[in-house]
């Protein structure tokens, strides 16, 4: 092999592991099975909003497509990130209005946001691969629903990948 091609195999060879290091190995295309739409409502158990990585990009997918804030208050939902990924509040990350023009409603309608421990405790966390809605859902959102982001972080071999990855869900409020 001449001095040429062992330098091309070698940038080959860095290039291949460089591009190992900035994609999590979870991540997969979104499942066939997602669902198209989840009521959410006061009764019972809260929503859980699974975040699918969608292969070889920083997008992702949310299951379900659609949530739907049922009439009655005091709706609880959950969304949660997939192995190895996760909300760096410090960072700006969460579940976010992505409209300017729908941050006053969407303020309005949401008492608690936050990455939290678990479930269970609620307790507010800095870096989890949870975040917590407590909706009040006392107006009903007109057209389209409220455009939101989905904002997290995904481990790689060297640390955190520096580039956000993002879901835009839709939400629906039926109010009152």
């Amino acid at each position: 092999m001449t001095s040429k091609m062992r330098v091309l195999a070698s940038l080959a060879a860095v290039l291949v592991c460089t591009a190992c290091s900035t994609v999590p190995a979870q991540t997969t295309a979104p499942s066939p099975s997602v669902r198209a739409t989840v009521n959410c409502n006061s009764a019972g158990a809260p929503c859980v909003a699974k975040v699918l990585l969608n292969a070889g990009s920083h997008s992702a997918t949310v299951d379900p497509t659609e949530i739907r804030i049922e009439k009655g208050h005091q709706v609880r939902i959950f969304w949660q990130l997939p192995e190895n990924c996760v909300f760096l509040t410090p960072f700006g990350d969460g579940v976010l209005v992505k409209n300017l023009n729908q941050v006053d409603f969407a303020a309005t309608q949401f008492d608690e946001q936050s990455a939290v421990e678990n479930m269970n405790s609620r307790k507010r966390a800095q870096i989890s691969d949870l975040f917590y809605w407590f909706a009040r859902n006392t107006k009903k959102s007109e057209g389209a629903g409220v455009e939101y982001k989905v904002v997290f972080h995904c481990k790689t071999a060297n640390g955190y990948d520096p580039t956000p990855y993002v879901a835009d869900p839709t939400i629906f409020n039926d109010g009152p």
